[in-house]
This record gives C-alpha cells, sequence and structure tokens, in this order.
C-alpha cells in the first residue's frame, strides 16, 4: 500500500519505474501463491478518466515498439477492475465508430453508383448498426439464427439494436434496456436447455461444458452462443450466466497466445493447470472425495488412471487403465483427473465457444485482465443498494422534495435485497451492474402522470425500460403507492415494459 501511495508522489520516471517494478514481483509472487496478496491492494483509486484514456491510447501507439516510457498499461495491475471496464468501454465505442462510418462510406458509394447508373439499379443499403429481432415465446432459437446471419466480422463491430416482435421498445438510447432484457432472457433460456450444450450437478452453483456434446450441430451452438457472449460484454452489458472461474482462465490463455495481444505481467497470472477449488465450483462432491483420496490415500481400493463416463472409459494417461493408483502417485492421479473435466474432455467444446467469443471480443484492453476482474466485468455484481441511485435519480413533473417522491424512495429501501434487484430489473432490463460501476453510469427517470386521474382509476407503475423511466401516477398517500408498486414489481417478475 505504501508503494501505491507513492505513484502519485514520485519525482521522475526512473524512479516511478523502479515502484513499478518493485509492484510487480510482489503481483508475480502474489499470483502464484493463490492470491495472498488481493488484487485490489495494488489498485490506483481516484485515476481521472482522461488520464486513464490518454495512457491507454498513448500504449496502444508504442506498445509494439522499444521504448522508455513509463504507461500504466504496462502495469495493468495497478489498474481496478471498473477503470479496465471503462477502457474495454472506449475500445468498444471505438470499434463501433469504424464500423459505422465504413456502413455510412458504403451507402454514400452505393448512392452514387445508382446516379451513375440513372438509378436503373438498387445497391442495399447497409445498417450502420447490428440489428436483431427476436420473438420472446422463441428467444433463444431465434437469436441463434439471427446471429448466424451477421457473422460478417464488420457486422459484429456494430452496435447492436434489439426488437421484440410485437412491441414498440426502441433500443437506441444509451441505457439500453432492450439489450439488457435481451441477454437476460437469452441466457435464462438457455439455462432451461442446459442439458445439451452444459452439465450442472445438483450440488455444484456452476455450470460447464457437456462432455457429450460432439455433434457438429451442437458444436454450431456453442459456437453461436459465444458469439453473443461477447456480443453481450462487447454492447456493455452483464450477464448473469454460471461459469467456473477457471473458464475466464482458460479465455485469457488463449486470447495471450494471438500475437500482440496481452500484457507479460498478466499472463503470468494465468493459470494453466486447472485444481481442487476449481472442481469445488463445478462438481464440490467430486472435489471432496478428490481431496479425500489425495490426503488419506488407503490401499485397495483397485484405481487405475481412467475415469468412467456412461458406458465409456477414458484412459488419463496413455496406458492409463495399466497404472495403477498409489500413494506414490496419487497426487497425479488427481491432477490428471481435473484436466480430464477441465480440459481434454471438452476440448472441442471450448474450442467452439471460445472462437465466437473472440469472433467479436479479440481486445487489447482484455489483454490487461486478470480472470477475475474479467470474470467480474462479465457478469457483474446484483444491485442490492438503491441509496447511490436517488441521489441521480431524474424527475420529470414533480421535485424530489414532494411527498410522492419521498414514499417512493422510502418504499425502495424498506425492500428486501431480492426485491430490490427485481424492481432494478423492471426499470432497467437487468438487476446487475459492472463490478465497481457508480451510480452516476445509471440514472432513474421518475416521471408522474396526469394528478387528475380518478384515484379510483389510478393505474399501476408502468416502465419504459429502454429508457429506465418509472411512469408514477401521482398517489395521494403512501399506503396505496406502496401497495400499487409492490404489485407491479410482483405482476411482472422484473421483466415488464409499460407499452406491454
Amino acid at each position: 500500500q505504501i508503494l501505491v501511495d507513492q505513484i502519485r508522489t514520485v519525482p521522475d520516471k526512473a524512479a516511478l519505474k523502479t515502484i513499478l517494478q518493485m509492484m510487480a514481483i510482489f503481483y508475480q509472487f502474489s499470483t502464484s501463491n493463490d492470491d495472498v496478496i488481493p488484487c485490489c491492494s495494488y489498485y490506483m483509486n481516484n485515476m481521472t478518466l482522461e488520464y486513464l484514456i490518454n495512457g491507454f491510447l498513448a500504449w496502444l501507439v508504442v506498445k509494439q515498439l522499444p521504448h522508455n516510457e513509463v504507461l500504466l498499461c504496462d502495469y495493468p495491475f495497478i489498474l481496478g477492475g471498473f477503470p479496465k471496464y471503462l477502457l474495454l468501454l472506449q475500445e468498444a465505442s471505438m470499434l463501433q465508430m469504424q464500423a459505422k462510418g465504413s456502413a455510412i462510406e458504403a451507402n454514400q458509394q452505393n448512392f452514387f453508383m445508382q446516379m451513375v447508373n440513372g438509378f436503373n439499379f438498387q445497391f442495399p443499403r447497409e445498417s450502420p448498426f447490428l440489428r436483431i429481432k427476436v420473438n420472446r415465446e422463441t428467444l433463444l432459437d431465434d437469436a441463434l439464427s439471427e446471429t448466424q446471419c451477421i457473422l460478417m466480422e464488420q457486422d459484429l463491430r456494430k452496435r447492436i439494436e434489439v426488437t421484440f416482435v410485437g412491441e414498440e421498445g426502441l433500443d437506441w438510447d444509451a441505457h439500453g434496456g432492450l439489450r439488457k432484457e435481451f441477454f437476460s432472457l437469452l441466457f435464462v433460456d438457455q439455462l432451461k436447455t442446459k442439458d445439451e450444450l452444459f452439465s450442472k450437478e445438483s450440488d455444484s452453483s456452476a455450470l460447464w461444458f457437456n462432455a457429450e456434446a460432439t455433434s457438429d450441430d451442437t458444436l454450431q451452438k456453442l459456437f453461436l452462443l459465444g458469439v453473443l457472449f461477447g456480443l453481450a460484454v462487447y454492447n456493455s452489458v452483464v450477464v448473469e450466466f454460471p461459469f467456473p472461474t477457471y473458464l475466464y482462465h482458460k479465455l485469457l490463455k488463449r486470447l495471450h497466445g494471438t500475437e500482440g495481444v496481452g500484457c507479460p505481467l498478466v499472463k503470468k497470472s494465468i493459470h494453466s493447470e486447472a485444481g481442487l477449488e476449481d472442481l469445488k465450483e463445478v462438481d464440490e462432491e467430486l472435489a471432496r472425495h478428490l481431496l479425500s483420496l489425495k490426503d488419506d490415500f488407503q490401499d485397495g481400493l483397485y484405481l487405475t488412471f481412467t475415469i468412467s463416463r456412461g458406458n465409456t472409459t477414458h484412459d488419463l494417461l496413455p496406458g492409463g487403465d495399466d497404472i495403477d493408483v498409489t500413494d506414490e502417485n496419487v497426487e497425479g492421479y488427481v491432477k490428471a483427473y481435473i484436466d480430464f473435466i477441465f480440459n481434454s474432455s471438452v476440448e472441442r467444446q471450448f474450442d467452439a465457444f471460445s472462437s465466437g467469443f473472440f469472433r467479436v471480443c479479440e481486445s487489447q484492453v482484455m489483454g490487461l485482465l486478470h480472470p477475475k476482474e474479467l470474470k467480474g466485468m462479465l457478469i457483474g455484481q446484483p444491485v442490492t443498494d438503491l441509496h447511490p441511485f436517488e441521489k441521480v435519480a431524474v424527475y420529470a413533473g414533480v421535485t424530489k422534495d414532494e411527498p410522492l417522491i419521498g414514499w417512493f424512495w422510502s418504499f425502495l429501501h424498506d425492500l428486501p435485497q431480492d426485491k430490490k434487484r427485481t424492481f432494478f430489473k423492471f426499470l432497467t432490463g437487468s438487476d446487475r451492474i459492472p463490478i465497481g460501476a457508480i451510480a452516476t453510469q445509471i440514472q432513474i427517470h421518475v416521471a408522474p402522470v396526469d394528478p387528475k386521474v380518478p384515484l379510483s382509476h389510478l393505474p399501476l407503475p408502468t416502465a419504459v425500460t429502454c429508457m429506465s423511466i418509472l411512469m408514477l401516477p401521482n398517489y395521494p398517500n403512501q399506503e396505496l403507492l406502496d401497495d400499487k408498486l409492490s404489485k407491479a414489481i410482483d405482476y411482472t417478475g422484473g421483466q415488464g415494459f409499460g407499452f406491454q
């Protein structure tokens, strides 16, 4: 912590570089020893966005050249998860602007060609956005089908716009409510059909690839799901999909294999081998069994270096059926068993998924991330405290000092945690925000409707999710507001729009 504090007052580049190199030694030691020094201990706080982005742009220019500059991105461990998330947004925004500019230029050239040909030929018009249209009833199939049609890499770099069939919502606003709901519902649907592509043990909190999913059809679905997962990241949408932490090690390991991507310091923090802690996320009972076997091996178990799956027996090592497990080699047996689950048995499945993911997200910024930071960036954190959002709320038709607004926030703050998440999803399309995100990134607009409506006819509150606007009738008392707002949240389950 002393080194982190000294960075702000270092007198010259040489001294600053020495301090950063000392911190790098601590960082490398820590990441090689189960993060004995938490990643957050290295973070520099209170860094301005302008300084952060300028440092990133300078790094992109000179990273491939010999240089004596002290660039923050050469030491990414001092950047917190949220600053890196902001850099990812900046990188995505730059690429989206390039893709949009290319589409506009193509349209201008096509119009010119039409003029030259006397408008006798109609040239196709290219959209500057990546438009996806889905039906709620067949959302997963529609999403996979739409993704199949847009696999030109330039298309995937455009900003996504989602339309639900038969609904009036527009996804043009920066809040991206429809995008959030689309991805949220998409991965909920995928979880319902998990057995085809993924497997989950009853005592597990995480999904892993189904080793039996080897047909061309299922591998193509995994590829398309990887594309959609990448699109969620690229379009600043967090998704609650229960992958184990080791997936993010595997993704970053593959990314760092790409020439010109990543940072050597980060590459050393990526585990090449899965361990018992990783297995606990996928199959806690099996992890306990292997730990017991490793710590207290008993003769007479007649185990060999094999694993049985269904009616098939797989060798964990060449000739594994002829290698008995003994007290001397049981540790190697446990390592081989875990490696089989996480790597060799699902090599084709992971390759399909990661190929789809990096079709969108082969990112310079992502190469700066620690696996835990990547996980936090992708799945975010649930909204559990609404006070920060109260401070930045914007009101129309009322002021924040009127009784209605006081009743409103009083009701929300008294809700249990799960209801707060449901309300936030009702309003914005998602109950999650990026790790470390601050409330200024998300605004809540409260817009009371006509107060002249008779009390007996006052409707429930409704949400224009695509713009995070709550339509709140001017209820005359706290009790009526509590009742109406509670019903609105419960009826929709956090997934309703005012125009449905």
